[in-house]
């Protein structure tokens, strides 16, 4: 009674490892891999980003279902059902066009034209926010919304040298400055209490 109590047991965990996958693969457009592309499992708050060349590899279990997201892009859903190797290609999200009216001309004084906030808002979305995860790079449903919210990604370096995260430390700075000015401080109720500056930025 006892041996098979031990093979029942033995045959749970072999089920349970089996059931247990690394999938991997790159995210692309219809041209080029695409850099820093969320990959995270649906109903957790687990996920990874895709590196320089567009690749990812991510532990995960059976029917599990991956939400690969991408700025300007559709949001691509895959359904895990073994190990392997995907080829993941993200389409371009619709633009929306605006159609403003036309107005009778009227002669206007002249007036200094201040700079608008297009120019900055380029400048920012060309940015991300760096966050320290440790060894793996990890972006959780938080940051995602975070992101489809502000239009702002994120990076999360893993381990760095102290040194180095002054200048990323920054460069967040910026960004926290920005939103700020843009959104007030709504924003600061939303991103993760640990991004990398932001308690310094706070204290200020």
């Amino acid at each position: 009674m006892k041996k098979l109590k031990h093979l029942l047991l033995l045959l749970l965990v072999n089920f349970t490892f089996a059931q247990c996958f690394l999938i991997s693969g790159i995210v692309k457009d219809s041209i080029e891999p695409i850099p820093y592309a969320t990959i995270l499992i649906k109903g957790k708050n687990k996920g990874t980003l895709t590196d320089f060349n567009g690749k990812f590899s991510l532990p995960v279990e059976k029917n599990d279902t991956l939400l690969i997201n991408y700025l300007g892009k559709l949001e691509f859903t895959l359904k895990v059902e073994t190990d392997s190797f995907v080829t993941i290609v993200l389409k371009d999200a619709p633009e929306i066009k605006t159609v403003l009216p036309v107005e009778p001309f009227k002669p206007k004084r002249k007036k200094i034209i201040e700079p608008t906030t297009e120019v900055t808002d380029q400048q920012i979305n060309s940015k991300k926010i760096y966050l320290l995860g440790g060894i793996a790079s990890v972006i959780t449903e938080k940051e995602i919304n975070f992101s489809k919210k502000y239009n702002i990604q994120f990076h999360d370096l893993g381990c760095i040298h102290p040194e180095k995260s002054i200048e990323y430390e920054k460069s967040n700075c910026e960004i926290f400055n920005y939103l700020n000015e843009k959104f007030g401080k709504q924003w600061q109720k939303e991103i993760n209490p640990y991004t990398l500056g932001l308690q310094n930025w706070l204290k200020k």
